[in-house]
């Protein structure tokens, strides 16, 4: 489903694209499709005119777009707000970080990071120094399915309310309470500063 060859570290506006702006063009794209072959048959059978085809498969899909977009993207802003409080608190780059880890699939999980992206649209992408714990995970039921929903508790203080499909609230719960073993990154830490010498 996403861009699996890709070879550039990814940034927020990647996660931004691939979880709302890519879902809103495939959709749009469509109904504009579908509209014009409506719009297609009554234009031939003579009960329209060609601007209000024009307006039905060009306006239309726009306009669904612009909507689309709209409702879709609140979940994934707040996915990249968090985001930005991570990069002041904890005084990184997101850009610089996945270009100096080579970093380019949307969906990476390392010891440090936790990157993801649900559907229906939301941006996951944690820092696991900026966590200090998780809690009060919630089942919000719907009509497309269940979402669920947890706390995150960051080092600055502030709670967060993450809500995503199962698979990514467990796999960031199961993440979260895999902590690095500190003698595996002390070693690490040690390879490199005798690699340097």
């Amino acid at each position: 489903m996403y861009a699996k060859d890709r070879k550039r570290p990814i940034t927020k506006w990647t996660l931004y694209y691939l979880s709302v702006i890519k879902t809103v063009l495939i959709v749009s794209a469509g109904v504009g499709i579908l509209l014009m072959g409506i719009g297609l048959v009554f234009y031939f059978r003579g009960s329209t005119t060609l601007s209000e085809l024009f307006l039905l498969g060009i306006i239309g899909p726009i306009g669904l777009a612009l909507i689309l977009a709209v409702f879709l993207s609140p979940p994934a802003l707040r996915g990249l707000y968090l985001l930005r409080r991570q990069e002041r608190y904890l005084g990184f780059c997101f850009r610089a970080e996945m270009k100096q880890k080579n970093i380019t699939k949307p969906i990476y999980r390392s010891s440090d990071w936790f990157i993801d992206i649900s559907n229906p649209p939301t941006v996951l992408a944690l820092q696991r120094d900026y966590i200090v714990r998780l809690e009060k995970r919630k089942i919000i039921k719907g009509n497309r399915g269940n979402r669920y929903r947890i706390t995150l508790v960051g080092a600055d203080g502030k709670k967060q309310r993450i809500e995503g499909a199962h698979a990514s609230i467990n796999g960031l719960q199961t993440w979260f309470r895999k902590k690095p073993d500190l003698d595996t990154q002390r070693s690490k830490t040690n390879d490199k500063t005798k690699n340097q010498n």
